[in-house]
């Protein structure tokens, strides 16, 4: 097995310096590019929430029973095995739900794209019901997971998309966080059984 791999690693050598385009084609399945948003807590706008709307954890039981439109989110707290979800309520109504994840919940994740350090927290998980899209809630979790974290003692704040999520990185944006880097995920074809190789751009702020 060994063999094998030295020999794959010296052949992706010889392409990255004689043709890295032919490199890409012949070893990778897939390329995603995430954008990488950050800001400091304190640097965070304070929420302000207008009359009739709320933002607050959510219970087990509360989670479970969302609506439908929100199922994906009942679907992610059964397969992760932990609940940190929020929901932003208008008038009793659930019309958004975002993640506060940590480090010690990131460390239970399968798939960890920022690898949070202590005093480093990540807002995930973010859908707003269709019905209430456009009325600003997606914001308002935000800046308000930002100060749930803050209260914490959490110092960093993150946010991640795929390159090219226009909507959610407008809303992210509006919320107070900057594009600090972009992050690349290299999934190998399918006789290097599946792996994927992360390069965590938020570590390089400057390249």
């Amino acid at each position: 097995m060994a063999h094998i791999v030295l020999r794959k690693l010296r052949n992706a050598w010889r392409l990255a310096h004689k043709n890295p385009r032919r490199l890409i084609r012949h070893y990778c399945v897939r390329l995603d590019v995430f954008e990488v948003y950050w800001k400091r807590v304190d640097a965070v706008p304070p929420p302000e929430l207008p009359p009739g709307i709320s933002c607050v954890p959510l219970s087990d039981d509360e989670l479970k029973r969302l609506p439908q439109a929100f199922a994906v989110q009942t679907d992610r707290f059964q397969r992760l095995g932990f609940n940190s979800a929020y929901a932003v309520y208008v008038n009793g109504v659930p019309g958004h739900v975002a993640w506060l994840i940590t480090p010690e919940l990131d460390e239970l994740r399968a798939t960890r794209i920022l690898k949070l350090r202590q005093r480093e927290a990540e807002i995930a998980h973010c859908l707003t019901a269709p019905e209430f899209r456009g009325q600003g809630l997606y914001g308002i979790a935000i800046r308000t997971l930002a100060e749930v974290a803050r209260r914490k003692g959490i110092r960093d704040i993150y946010m991640i998309v795929l390159s090219g999520n226009k909507v959610s990185a407008k809303g992210i944006l509006s919320a107070g966080l900057v594009l600090r880097a972009r992050s690349i995920r290299v999934w190998l074809m399918p006789d290097w059984n599946g792996r994927s190789f992360l390069w965590r751009g938020q570590r390089w702020p400057a390249l």
